[in-house]
Protein backbone atom coordinates (compact mmCIF):
# COMPACT_ATOMS: atom_id res chain seq x y z
CA UNK A 1 0.00 0.00 0.00
CA UNK A 2 1.37 3.45 -0.83
CA UNK A 3 2.57 5.72 1.35
CA UNK A 4 -0.13 8.18 0.44
CA UNK A 5 -2.87 5.62 1.22
CA UNK A 6 -1.59 4.51 4.41
CA UNK A 7 -1.81 8.70 5.74
CA UNK A 8 -5.44 8.91 4.04
CA UNK A 9 -6.22 5.61 6.23
CA UNK A 10 -4.55 6.93 9.46
CA UNK A 11 -6.49 10.31 9.20
CA UNK A 12 -10.15 8.33 8.73
CA UNK A 13 -9.78 6.87 11.82
CA UNK A 14 -8.49 9.99 13.04
CA UNK A 15 -11.91 11.65 11.28
CA UNK A 16 -14.00 8.45 12.88
CA UNK A 17 -13.16 9.38 16.39
CA UNK A 18 -12.68 5.90 17.58
CA UNK A 19 -9.61 4.92 19.06
CA UNK A 20 -7.60 2.35 16.96
CA UNK A 21 -4.99 0.13 17.07
CA UNK A 22 -3.63 0.14 13.22
CA UNK A 23 -0.55 -2.33 12.09
CA UNK A 24 1.31 -0.26 9.66
CA UNK A 25 3.33 -1.88 6.80
CA UNK A 26 4.51 0.33 3.67
CA UNK A 27 6.84 -2.68 2.00
CA UNK A 28 6.04 -6.11 0.49
CA UNK A 29 8.60 -7.98 2.82
CA UNK A 30 9.18 -7.54 6.53
CA UNK A 31 12.96 -7.65 5.65
CA UNK A 32 13.09 -4.12 3.68
CA UNK A 33 10.84 -2.58 6.50
CA UNK A 34 13.71 -0.73 7.93
CA UNK A 35 11.66 2.89 7.80
CA UNK A 36 10.43 4.51 11.35
CA UNK A 37 6.74 5.11 11.78
CA UNK A 38 7.85 8.84 11.60
CA UNK A 39 9.50 8.37 8.67
CA UNK A 40 6.12 6.85 7.00
CA UNK A 41 3.32 8.42 8.74
CA UNK A 42 5.09 11.41 8.80
CA UNK A 43 5.73 13.63 12.40
CA UNK A 44 2.26 16.23 12.06
CA UNK A 45 -0.03 12.79 11.87
CA UNK A 46 2.19 10.93 14.64
CA UNK A 47 1.43 13.92 16.78
CA UNK A 48 -2.36 13.64 16.13
CA UNK A 49 -2.68 9.47 16.85
CA UNK A 50 -1.03 9.62 19.96
CA UNK A 51 -4.00 10.65 21.81
CA UNK A 52 -6.27 8.62 20.04
CA UNK A 53 -4.67 5.15 19.05
CA UNK A 54 -2.03 3.35 19.42
CA UNK A 55 0.40 2.56 15.34
CA UNK A 56 3.01 -0.34 15.35
CA UNK A 57 5.16 -1.62 12.49
CA UNK A 58 5.98 -4.90 14.18
CA UNK A 59 3.91 -8.29 13.54
CA UNK A 60 1.77 -8.55 16.55
CA UNK A 61 -0.65 -11.37 17.35
CA UNK A 62 -4.12 -10.56 15.78
CA UNK A 63 -5.68 -13.69 17.61
CA UNK A 64 -4.93 -11.76 20.67
CA UNK A 65 -5.84 -8.51 19.74
CA UNK A 66 -9.23 -9.43 18.05
CA UNK A 67 -9.68 -11.66 21.40
CA UNK A 68 -9.60 -8.38 23.58
CA UNK A 69 -12.96 -6.82 24.36
CA UNK A 70 -12.21 -3.42 23.34
CA UNK A 71 -12.05 -4.59 19.85
CA UNK A 72 -15.27 -3.36 18.32
CA UNK A 73 -14.33 -3.97 15.10
CA UNK A 74 -11.63 -4.10 11.95
CA UNK A 75 -11.05 -2.88 9.00
CA UNK A 76 -9.28 -5.52 6.88
CA UNK A 77 -7.98 -6.27 3.55
CA UNK A 78 -9.77 -9.26 4.06
CA UNK A 79 -7.32 -12.07 4.05
CA UNK A 80 -9.25 -15.60 5.10
CA UNK A 81 -7.08 -15.81 8.33
CA UNK A 82 -8.07 -12.46 9.81
CA UNK A 83 -11.78 -13.21 8.56
CA UNK A 84 -12.21 -16.46 10.49
CA UNK A 85 -10.40 -15.04 13.43
CA UNK A 86 -12.96 -11.94 13.35
CA UNK A 87 -15.94 -14.35 13.00
CA UNK A 88 -14.45 -17.00 16.20
CA UNK A 89 -14.19 -13.54 17.89
CA UNK A 90 -17.31 -11.88 17.02
CA UNK A 91 -15.78 -8.86 15.51
CA UNK A 92 -17.21 -6.89 12.69
CA UNK A 93 -15.50 -6.03 9.27
CA UNK A 94 -14.85 -3.26 7.21
CA UNK A 95 -13.44 -5.21 4.08
CA UNK A 96 -11.62 -3.15 1.15
CA UNK A 97 -10.17 -6.21 -0.73
CA UNK A 98 -7.15 -5.74 -2.25
CA UNK A 99 -6.04 -8.12 -4.96
CA UNK A 100 -6.71 -11.27 -6.08
CA UNK A 101 -8.95 -14.04 -4.27
CA UNK A 102 -9.70 -11.37 -1.49
CA UNK A 103 -12.73 -10.17 -3.58
CA UNK A 104 -14.26 -13.66 -3.68
CA UNK A 105 -13.26 -13.89 0.17
CA UNK A 106 -15.15 -10.26 0.64
CA UNK A 107 -18.11 -11.93 -1.33
CA UNK A 108 -18.67 -14.48 1.36
CA UNK A 109 -18.06 -12.21 4.09
CA UNK A 110 -20.80 -9.25 3.02
CA UNK A 111 -23.02 -12.36 2.37
CA UNK A 112 -22.60 -13.80 5.52
CA UNK A 113 -23.65 -10.13 6.80
CA UNK A 114 -20.38 -9.68 9.08
CA UNK A 115 -19.43 -6.72 6.81
CA UNK A 116 -19.54 -3.42 5.61
CA UNK A 117 -17.73 -3.37 2.19
CA UNK A 118 -17.53 -0.13 0.24
CA UNK A 119 -17.60 -1.26 -2.96
CA UNK A 120 -17.17 2.04 -5.13
CA UNK A 121 -13.65 1.88 -3.47
CA UNK A 122 -12.50 -0.45 -6.15
CA UNK A 123 -9.58 -2.58 -5.89
CA UNK A 124 -7.63 -2.02 -2.40
CA UNK A 125 -4.40 -1.01 -4.82
CA UNK A 126 -5.62 0.55 -7.61
CA UNK A 127 -6.86 4.05 -6.14
CA UNK A 128 -6.21 6.30 -3.54
CA UNK A 129 -9.22 6.59 -1.21
CA UNK A 130 -9.39 10.07 0.62
CA UNK A 131 -9.52 10.11 4.63
CA UNK A 132 -13.15 11.74 4.51
CA UNK A 133 -14.67 8.45 3.42
CA UNK A 134 -12.65 6.16 4.93
CA UNK A 135 -13.62 8.04 8.50
CA UNK A 136 -17.22 7.87 7.15
CA UNK A 137 -17.57 4.04 6.71
CA UNK A 138 -15.80 3.25 10.14
CA UNK A 139 -18.47 5.25 11.99
CA UNK A 140 -20.96 2.97 9.66
CA UNK A 141 -18.89 -0.34 10.47
CA UNK A 142 -18.74 0.67 14.27
CA UNK A 143 -22.07 2.35 14.70
CA UNK A 144 -24.31 -0.50 13.80
CA UNK A 145 -26.12 -2.28 16.53
CA UNK A 146 -27.28 -4.42 13.83
CA UNK A 147 -23.84 -5.44 12.75
CA UNK A 148 -22.63 -6.09 16.04
CA UNK A 149 -25.65 -8.47 16.90
CA UNK A 150 -24.83 -10.20 13.23
CA UNK A 151 -21.09 -10.31 14.37
CA UNK A 152 -22.22 -12.18 17.88
CA UNK A 153 -24.18 -14.31 16.16
CA UNK A 154 -21.90 -15.38 13.49
CA UNK A 155 -19.39 -16.03 16.55
CA UNK A 156 -22.06 -18.70 18.46
CA UNK A 157 -22.52 -20.49 15.21
CA UNK A 158 -18.42 -20.74 14.63
CA UNK A 159 -18.22 -22.26 17.90
CA UNK A 160 -20.88 -24.17 18.14
CA UNK A 161 -20.29 -25.78 14.92
CA UNK A 162 -16.49 -27.08 15.58
CA UNK A 163 -17.75 -28.08 18.97
CA UNK A 164 -18.46 -31.79 19.87
CA UNK A 165 -21.12 -32.84 17.55
CA UNK A 166 -21.08 -29.60 15.48
CA UNK A 167 -21.40 -29.60 11.44
CA UNK A 168 -17.63 -29.14 11.45
CA UNK A 169 -16.74 -31.65 13.81
CA UNK A 170 -18.47 -34.05 12.36
CA UNK A 171 -17.62 -33.16 8.62
CA UNK A 172 -14.08 -33.35 9.28
CA UNK A 173 -14.64 -36.55 11.68
CA UNK A 174 -15.92 -38.35 8.39
CA UNK A 175 -13.04 -37.31 6.37
CA UNK A 176 -10.84 -38.95 8.76
CA UNK A 177 -12.85 -42.10 8.98
CA UNK A 178 -12.83 -41.99 5.21
CA UNK A 179 -9.07 -41.75 4.83
CA UNK A 180 -8.66 -44.46 7.58
CA UNK A 181 -10.51 -46.86 5.50
CA UNK A 182 -8.93 -46.12 2.39
CA UNK A 183 -5.46 -46.24 4.31
CA UNK A 184 -6.57 -49.62 5.73
CA UNK A 185 -7.84 -51.17 2.23
CA UNK A 186 -4.11 -50.41 1.13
Amino acid sequence: MSREQINEIQDGLLRSAYPFLPMVKDKRVDKEDTDSLNEVLGDELMEKIKDKGLVVKQWENQVEILGHPAVGGLFSHCGWNLVTEAAWHGVRLLVWPAKRDQKVKATVVERSGLDVWPKTWEWGLETVVKREKIGEKIKQMMGSEELKLRAKQIQEEVRKAVSAGGSSNIALSEVIDEWSNVEATM
